[in-house]
């Protein structure tokens, strides 16, 4: 999902990339990457103790302008602003509103004055618009192939160009790298830097903590938990998607007591565990401690802010959070992560700190979630923000915090319509279709919509849609017949490329809880592949279903597991009760398949 926050504001700090006039593409070669320091003497533990405390004063002082940024960001939401490059924080002295041309449009002059009540706010003029600058990358990773020593292409908000990182172990030359690997039609700078590698409190109990030691009992892999959230409102733990290979793995604390089962992972590499209750309390202190710190909500991050990081491994050895991580670039490419560097060159995260929580302390002991930690590369860390978790699970709230405010929903679609969302809760760009039949990839895209990106649907009353993942109505499916808030339910976000828009017709398979049509019953479904989580999404309960009515001319193939696995029974019509089948099937459905 290419959210606001990815696709129109990834805001940067001010970056020397030496681009000459008129030059594309610059070098900047980086040393070896920085390692965990050895055991340091009373004066070395004194410096990073004062360096730690300069830090995090740096950091409450940056309050002021993190909130002006806020207050800008939100007004490029609103708007349209087609030459917005960027917005920067410089240490704790300034804003600056980076803009193509340096040209700021009426609409925004009111925005900046109450802006500068604030803090110092600044314009400046970018070289190229944030769009061009993603537009660029897309073509630049067009043209790399599988084995490409290009791991990252990013930008630092300032407009001034694109970062292009390199593997030191690709061995190649200046010339090599300039001549053969791609072309780039606007200023490039390369850097020889190794690439982020993913990074895999011990003994927490409900309701579910950040920065507690988790461990994913399906495959034996430790992470750290984010935060405790309420995830589209229901409690959840909120971490790294890499801690879990699929949905549904177990997951528990350090010693041993259950906390819930992946549910839905995306590809931003984040992951939700719903459970029992959630808490808005973070760990600060070492494995064995119990020092935590009160989450009050949740905000965006912008370049040149200062964090903090509590992964368990780190706490571990430093014996406490570790702060000053300054956020120097966000990636261009699907997963589109934030970066951050320690500023005095400590280790950024361990094995073990993945998932772990990213955030800015406030001066009352209180902090602000921003994120949570996914790879590291010495002292650089690659994270994701948590505006990204509330676009991609349909809204998070920490426990205890205001919502944010939504923005004001879409009309109603006109009778005979579609219209379909980029974001959770109809959000973002908007395609409109006012026809039936089948709806192709190319015709998404003309009417203004993106592959592979949207996450949710309104559908005028009487109409069926089948949302498909491959074009002209190929692969995997799913049947909806009216409003849809999130395709997380469904198993189905950021996976639609084409669809058929048809009359309801005569309704859809309904499940029931007991024998004889009775008791809950599912909502009607259509033609369709429905995986555990999508019939949760519609009334169904896993191991639940003894009956069902089933339309005429519908063939429903029932399985026994989520995933279309284990035993399976096919039903042709009205079955009054799954115990007559053989084997029985009574409360054993975990995953349907309806033609």
């Amino acid at each position: 999902m290419r959210k606001w926050l990815e696709s129109n504001t990834r805001r940067g700090r001010v970056l020397g990339m030496a681009v000459a006039a008129g030059a594309l593409i610059t070098i900047a070669v980086s040393g070896p990457p920085l390692t965990a320091a050895g055991p340091a003497g009373p004066a070395g533990a004194a410096g990073a103790e004062s360096a730690d405390r300069r830090n995090r004063r740096l950091m409450q002082r940056q309050q002021p302008l993190v909130q002006a940024a806020i207050l800008i960001q939100e007004e490029i939401e609103r708007g349209a602003y087609d030459g917005f490059a960027g917005i920067t924080l410089h240490e704790d002295q300034f804003v600056t509103l980076w803009l193509k041309d340096g040209e700021v449009p009426p609409s925004l002059a009111d925005v900046l004055t109450e802006a500068a009540q604030v803090a110092s706010v600044r314009t400046g003029r970018a070289r190229y618009s944030l769009a061009e600058l993603e537009a660029a990358a897309d073509e630049i990773r067009g043209q790399l192939g599988p084995d490409t020593p290009v791991h990252a292409i990013k930008h630092a908000g300032t407009g001034e160009g694109l970062i292009v990182s390199v593997a030191p172990s690709s061995g190649l030359d200046r010339a090599a790298i300039v001549g053969h690997l791609f072309d780039a039609s606007v200023a490039t700078e390369i850097r020889i830097e190794p690439p982020l590698l993913p990074i895999s409190r011990n003994d927490d109990s409900a309701p579910w903590k950040g920065g507690a030691t988790i461990v994913n009992a399906s495959i034996g892999a430790g992470c750290t938990s984010g935060f405790g959230v309420f995830a589209a409102g229901r409690p959840a733990v909120l971490t790294a998607g890499h801690c879990a290979t699929q949905n549904g793995q177990r997951f528990q604390d350090g010693s041993g007591e259950f906390i819930g089962n992946a549910a839905e992972k995306t590809n931003h590499d984040q992951l939700i565990i719903p459970t029992s209750s959630a808490s808005s309390l973070v760990y600060v202190g070492n494995r064995q401690s119990n020092t935590t710190k009160q989450v009050t909500g949740w905000e965006p991050c912008f370049i040149g802010e200062l964090l903090c990081q509590s992964g368990v491994t780190t706490a571990q050895a430093i014996g406490s959070e570790l702060c000053g991580l300054r956020v120097e670039s966000f990636n261009t490419d699907e997963e589109s992560l934030v970066e951050a560097r320690q500023v005095n060159g400590q280790t950024g995260a361990r094995p073990g700190d993945s998932g772990g929580p990213l955030y800015s302390e406030r001066a009352n002991n209180t902090v602000v979630a921003k994120g949570t930690m996914t790879r590291v590369a010495g002292s650089g860390v690659g994270f994701q923000d948590i505006p990204t978790a509330n676009n991609d699970f349909g809204g998070i709230v920490i426990p205890g915090a205001a919502p944010p405010t939504p923005p004001p929903p879409p009309p109603p679609p006109p009778p005979g319509n579609v219209q379909l969302f980029q974001h959770c809760n109809f959000g973002g760009w908007q395609a409109n279709f006012g026809i039936t039949g089948n709806v192709s990839t190319a015709q998404i895209q003309a009417a203004g919509g993106v592959n592979n990106d949207a996450s949710s649907i309104r559908v005028s009353p009487g109409l069926s849609v089948t949302l498909f993942s491959g074009n002209n109505q190929t692969g995997q499916s799913v049947t909806v017949t009216g409003n849809v808030a999130c395709f997380v339910g469904l198993g189905f976000n950021d996976v639609l490329s084409s669809m058929r828009i048809q009359g309801a017709g005569g309704g859809g398979v309904v499940f029931f809880q007991h024998s004889n049509f009775g008791g809950a019953s599912t909502q009607a479904l259509g033609p369709g592949d429905y995986t555990l989580s999508a019939l949760v999404a519609r009334g169904f309960v896993n191991d639940w279903a003894s009956s069902a009515r089933i339309p005429a001319g519908r063939t429903v193939t029932m399985f026994q597991h989520d995933g279309f696995t284990g035993t399976s029974w096919t039903l042709t019509g009205d079955t009054s009760s799954f115990s007559s089948l053989s084997p029985s099937a009574n409360d054993q459905v975990s995953s349907v398949r309806i033609r």
